[in-house]
């Protein structure tokens, strides 16, 4: 994909959700807002909204608590872990719903 974007640079910013994919509409509010509310610059608040926290009291919830969601490359480890472990009991066949 080029579309002419530095996603290598737009993402770690937090102006964009992940390489080749932009915030969506609802995500970009949350995080302007929150980012502003917070006075915390975007690529603090990203993780966050990129792990589903929309608004500001579910940010300030998941501050109090000390949660503290993993970074993009840290989220990718763990869903290549999750997914070696099921090729592993699968054999990289379909679980059958």
């Amino acid at each position: 994909m080029n579309d002419g974007l530095a996603y290598e640079k737009l993402v770690p910013a937090g102006r964009a959700k992940a390489i080749g994919v932009p915030w969506s509409s609802e995500e970009n509010e949350a995080l302007c807002l929150i980012a502003q509310a917070t006075h915390k610059p975007f690529c603090d608040v990203a993780p966050f909204v990129r792990n589903g926290v929309l608004t500001l009291e579910d940010y300030e919830k998941a501050v109090k608590k000390g949660l503290t969601p993993p970074t993009e490359e840290k989220a990718r480890e763990i869903a290549k872990d999750k997914f070696q472990d099921e090729i592993k009991t699968t054999g990289g066949k379909k679980k059958k719903k």
